[in-house]
Formats: structure tokens, sequence, C-alpha cells
């Protein structure tokens, strides 16, 4: 990817904010770059990240989710709607509000929800994993109480992939009152992406970047 610094220093300030200021030489992050759809597999088996029937996010949407998903777990409803699960707690940045949340969570909740997005308008983003076909969510009201969609990248180390991954199945696994099926969708830059179309969308989000 032929994108200045200036595009990917901005996008590592997306990065480490948060609730938790990650140390990357420990924890393995770095600036996002191109990948292949190959390393990403073999990365995601190292890291013991399973991938079989997961998701990708689509070219055109890698940029939103850099801006809006980034490291970021979104719930849904039997409903498919939305649940705003952040605004119970005091940061609402911090990664383990949603471990909190699915913890106590029972088949009702009273939760606010965004009646503006769905998870198969979320879908819309998502293409299967090494494709451009369209990926389905598998939404089944009378299967599961809830779903969760995770965005990881093999950029932003492991506390951000390996372990929240983790912690989130295992949250899941221990909650027996509620039926959840979680989503992950990799956010990475792939090789072979439109790279004119990318950076006139980088530019649109404010990023200062340019083909050389």
């Amino acid at each position: 990817m032929k994108t200045n610094t200036l595009l990917l220093l901005c996008l590592n300030l997306f990065i480490f904010s948060g609730c938790i200021q990650i140390v990357k030489v420990i924890h393995g992050a770095h600036q996002p770059r191109q990948e292949k759809v190959e390393f990403i597999r073999q990365f995601a088996q190292k890291k013991g990240i399973q991938i079989e029937g997961t998701a990708m996010i689509a070219e055109d949407s890698i940029l939103y989710s850099f801006v809006k998903r980034l490291n970021e777990a979104v719930l849904f409803d039997k409903n498919g709607y939305q649940i705003l699960y952040n605004q119970n707690f005091d940061n609402p940045n911090c990664g383990g509000n949603i471990e909190n949340f699915l913890g106590g969570l029972d088949t009702i909740t009273y939760a606010t929800r965004d009646s503006g997005n769905t998870i198969q308008k979320e879908a819309g983003m998502w293409v299967k994993f090494g494709s451009k076909e369209a990926f389905d969510s598998g939404f089944n009201p009378s299967k599961y109480d809830y779903y969760v969609a995770y965005y990881w990248n093999t950029f932003s180390g492991n506390p951000n992939h390996r372990d929240a991954i983790k912690n989130l199945q295992q949250v899941i696994d221990l909650n027996k009152r509620i039926s959840v099926k979680m989503i992950l969708v990799n956010q990475d830059i792939r090789d072979g992406i439109d790279e004119q179309k990318f950076v006139q969308t980088a530019k649109r989000y404010g990023f200062d970047a340019e083909v050389k």
C-alpha cells in the first residue's frame, strides 16, 4: 500500500486509544499495512483465532471500520437491533465493557437500542473470508438471543485480537442463561485492494494520503 506516513500515523492514533495503553514492543502491535489473505490466515492459526466461517470487512468499508469499529464488539438483540451497551458504563471506550455486560445479561434486557442499525445492515459491510462474496450473518431469531460481531486485525496487538476474542468466548460460554452467536470480522488492509479508490476514501475521512 503506497500511502504516505501521515495516513498510517493517523490510523495509529485510533489503535492506541481506549482504557489501556498498549506497549507495542511487548504486545506485537504495529501500524496498519497491506497484508496477504494467506498471511492473515496463518496469523490467526498462530494466535489460536478460529477463522472458519468468519468474515472480512469489504474493501469499501475498511476505513469506515477503522474509524467506527476498530477492535470493537458490536452487540445485537434477537430482533437484530444493535444494543448500545456502552451507555451503561462510565468509560465507553473500555474494551472490558462488553465482557461485563454479557456476563450479567439475561434473555431480556432494557438497554438502549440503535433502531437505525441492525445486524443485517452491519453484515452488508462483510464478505466471506478470502472472498468478495457477501457474508451470511446467520441471523435466526428462533435460535439466538444475541449476536456479537467482533472486529479484529493483525496490527493492534494481542490484547485486541487473541486475548479479546478468547475472553469474549469465555464469557459467552459461562453465561448459560443466553444463546449468543459470535461473528469475527477481520479488518486488515488486503493485498490487491484498489489503491486509488482506497486513497480517495481516505481523503474523504480526512486522512492525508496519496499513491506514489
